[in-house]
């Protein structure tokens, strides 16, 4: 008998095309549990694709009005904005500043660290933390070993737990930190999926230059096709060397079109509005897998969460058994700081979407 097809997480979900493939069905009929996304946002209408269409037979416009569009939005200084291919991108630009220096961030955290961090050529120094522990008790942890590091990379809100650091208790630890020449990378791919204010950490940049914000637009819009983020710092020596080796035309034209076409105060609104609508089904949906199917579930501030199965489900063969039904989960293969077979990561999806997860558990299980 053959194995039944794996789909390998290593490092991301969002393997549709990969689990569609292995599956002989369109990327379509996969629903995808495993990526994080807003599926409430706002519609693309038909005369926007016309628009987005007649983009890709020109070269895109330069980047100087794409930075004051995301800064009017965000109520930043538009000199302190890079646009980069999603946040991957700018935590690479990030980490590039800081070449041959240590680098310390929490596991179990976002797989990509530790491979940015070699390749940029950094020196890793991952710091291990219970899931137990509070956002607060994991940062403190951090904090005592801030001595082992000159660059501290922190997950806001954390992933794969989801849960939030308040920035009460964030700002007063990089105001002190500024004294002792530590930098701060701060992955806020996620912010704008919680209840939090959307500007996130940018409120903060022009007081600490050693603040450096790694932001993505493809999962509070859905358009991780489109691969938009931006890297956001008010040091000056960063922002000139980043401009210097900038390679040209980095944003697409269906990006730039996108864009224009979104990036505005009434759909920002909206948006917002339709996040607040995904984390009450996000609460529903652990609500009910709590109650029917006993697992733990870790405190999450956002629209994922991570599980902790019972004896005897395996997380692995789970997802595996879910995957024939064209239903694909986050794992953790391999991943040291979750050493057994028992977690895995769900991203909430519309109401109905849900559901059939649900279904699909019972039938499971």
């Amino acid at each position: 008998m053959n194995n039944p097809p794996r789909v390998n997480q290593t490092h991301h979900g969002g393997k549709v095309y990969e689990a569609a493939k292995k599956l002989k069905c369109l990327p379509s009929e996969i629903l995808d549990f495993s990526a994080n996304l807003n599926h409430y946002t706002p519609e693309i209408k038909e005369k926007d694709w016309l628009k987005f269409k007649d983009s890709i037979f020109q070269y895109p416009p330069e980047e100087n009005e794409l930075k004051e569009l995301l800064a009017h939005l965000y109520q930043t200084d538009p000199n302190f904005i890079i646009p980069t291919v999603g946040a991957i991108q700018a935590l690479h630009l990030a980490c590039s500043f800081f070449k041959g220096k240590r680098m310390l961030w929490l596991e179990p955290g976002f797989s990509e660290y530790s491979r940015i961090a070699s390749i940029e050529g950094l020196e890793p120094v991952p710091i291990s933390v219970e899931l137990s522990l509070s956002a607060e008790e994991k940062f403190q942890k951090l904090v005592k070993h801030s001595k082992e590091g000159d660059v501290i990379l922190l997950c806001i809100p954390q992933n794969p737990s989801g849960e939030q650091l308040q920035w009460s208790a964030l700002i007063p630890v990089v105001e002190e930190f500024s004294d002792r020449n530590i930098s701060w990378i701060l992955d806020e791919s996620f912010i704008e999926m919680t209840q939090s204010n959307y500007q996130g950490s940018l409120e903060f940049l022009d007081q600490f230059p050693n603040l450096f914000s790694c932001r993505s637009l493809t999962k509070n819009w859905k358009i991780p096709g489109l691969r938009f983020g931006f890297l956001s710092t008010s040091n000056a020596e960063m922002l000139e060397r980043s401009e210097k080796n900038r390679k040209q035309w980095s944003i697409s034209g269906v990006t730039n079109s996108w864009a224009q076409t979104f990036l505005n105060k009434n759909l920002l609104q909206k948006n917002q509005t339709a996040i607040a609508r995904l984390l009450l089904e996000t609460q529903s949906l652990i609500k009910t897998l709590e109650q029917n199917f006993y697992w733990k579930i870790y405190p999450t501030d956002t629209s994922f969460f991570l599980c902790e199965l019972p004896n005897p489900l395996d997380a692995l063969d789970l997802s595996q058994q879910l995957l024939q039904k064209k239903i694909l989960l986050r794992t953790y293969p391999g991943d040291p700081s979750l050493k057994d077979r028992s977690h895995l990561r769900i991203g909430s999806r519309t109401k109905e979407q849900n559901l059939l997860l649900i279904e699909a558990l019972r039938e499971t299980i």
